[in-house]
């Protein structure tokens, strides 16, 4: 190998991983927007699911039978995400 390889094989190593590294920081500060609305479901009871807004961290209470029924058989748990 020439030393002209050499030194193009070593800047396109660097490209790469500083590519693979800016991609990483950029997932990590990245935070999505709630643009449709997600609650964290806290509890149920008297007939209303009772969540907390992802965003703003407001309790909100939804007093929807299906959800209620969802939450009661088990196919929604405390912490579970839920997007109205």
């Amino acid at each position: 190998m020439t030393e002209s390889n050499v030194r193009t094989g070593f800047w396109a190593v660097l490209a790469v991983l500083t590519f693979g590294m800016a991609l990483s920081v950029a997932q990590t500060v990245y935070t999505p927007s709630d643009v449709g609305g997600s609650y964290r479901v806290v509890s149920v009871s008297h007939g209303r699911l009772h969540t907390e807004d992802t965003a703003t961290g407001e309790r909100v209470s939804f007093p929807d039978g299906d959800l209620v029924k969802a939450a009661l058989s088990g196919k929604i748990k405390r912490g579970d995400v839920i997007r109205r």
